[in-house]
């Protein structure tokens, strides 16, 4: 049709969906507007790749509170070329890196427990959720990492950073947009840790 549509799919709380393979989640258009995906809810535990396009020119997947969990203990690639993944958590013996081609990243949140995780090189954009690193190995690759919020009427957001004793970026940009009245977002860092931001903030 003519209006923004969107579809909504949402796993049980507490259920998992395993992949054993690939997963992707697209936008095909085809009609005369585009249903936006998102994904609520459960976990998403895929073994191999990932991938977030959109047939046509809309805005992509939503992303969602979904936990996308890679634990394929091998080398694994995400392919970001429209849109946001719901939330992004890497578990593995093995990598998480971006695919050839892929120089942006949108997640709804963001956990590294155990792997090497690479980000892209141009810009990651975190909304919608808190960002984590517990363990595993983060390579800010030369990139800029944007935690962005479009917070909704009247609502004030905390978006939690919780990292080791030292991260390091390249940049970071924190960003917001509200619509009529006095919304506002704070990035919260753990007290007594630190980002360090090697080129521009």
């Amino acid at each position: 049709s003519y209006g923004s549509e969107s579809v909504a799919y949402t796993i049980a709380s507490g259920n998992t969906l395993v992949v054993s393979n690939n997963f992707r989640v697209t936008q095909s258009g085809g009609g005369s507007g585009d249903a936006r995906v998102s994904m609520n809810g459960g976990t998403i535990e895929v073994k191999g790749n990932i991938k977030a396009d959109s047939a046509s020119t809309g805005e992509g997947p939503a992303g969602g509170s979904t936990v996308l969990l890679l634990n394929g203990n091998a080398a694994q690639q995400y392919d970001c070329q429209w849109g946001s993944f719901p939330v992004l958590k890497i578990d593995t013996t093995g990598s998480v890196s971006p695919a050839a081609g892929t120089t942006n990243l949108g997640t709804s949140g963001f956990i590294l427990n155990a792997g090497a995780f690479t980000a892209p090189t141009k810009v990651w954009t975190l909304s919608g959720g808190d960002f984590t690193v517990s363990g595993g190995t983060f390579h800010h690759n030369g990139g800029t990492l944007r935690f962005f919020e479009p917070v909704v009427y009247y609502a004030a957001w905390t978006r939690n950073i919780n990292i080791p004793a030292t991260l390091y970026l390249w940049n970071l940009t924190y960003d917001a947009s509200g619509l009529w009245g006095p919304e506002s977002v704070a990035y919260t860092i753990t007290a007594g840790k630190t980002l360090v931001v090697s080129n521009s903030f």
